[in-house]
């Protein structure tokens, strides 16, 4: 919807045992809903993760 408004948004959604929870949506990007509600960095998280996937690639 927001991509035929000509709009960004984004959503915050965490992995967790039960399934996806989505937390945050929003029309400006960031974590701080994660840092501050959870305590979670998320933005860390998110690279590390990127990261070891390139890792994991290079490997291959």
């Amino acid at each position: 919807m927001a991509e035929r408004l000509g709009m960004n948004a984004y959503v915050d959604i965490a992995l967790t045992d039960e399934g996806p929870v989505v937390f945050e949506v929003s029309a400006f990007g960031g974590f701080s809903g994660a840092l501050k509600g959870c305590g979670i960095d998320a933005s860390e998280k998110l690279c590390d993760y990127v990261l070891s996937q390139l890792e994991a690639e290079a490997g291959e």
